[in-house]
């Protein structure tokens, strides 16, 4: 915001010319520089530390519980399948004996 102006009036207020293009451009970067250290500066380093751990440690929580939820569901639906293969083995030897008396009969 501050560049091109610069550039403008140092190279046609000024008749810099091409210098004039490259000081507004410099001095933007520069005054950029200056209050990015101004505000690294100003920072309170220790709480955002603090902020940061936290908000890890509350996000490895939340990883957690959402794994023992999807290990839990999986559990759940083996114990499921297992009880179905169980039925169905039941089924099918109940059949066979069923079968085997049948023909023991006759």
């Amino acid at each position: 915001m501050i560049g091109i102006p610069l550039a403008y009036v140092f190279c046609f207020k000024y008749n810099l010319g091409i210098k004039g293009i490259w000081v507004g451009p410099t001095v933007a970067v520069a005054m950029n520089t200056l209050a990015y250290i101004l505000i690294f500066y100003c920072l309170d380093w220790d709480t955002l530390i603090e902020e940061a751990v936290k908000k890890r440690e509350d996000d490895k929580l939340k990883l957690e519980e959402a794994v023992i939820k999807r290990l839990d569901y999986k559990l759940q639906e083996a114990v499921k399948k297992r009880k179905d293969y169980k039925l169905q083995l039941e089924e099918a030897v109940i059949k066979r004996l069923d079968a085997d008396d049948y023909y023991k009969k006759q």
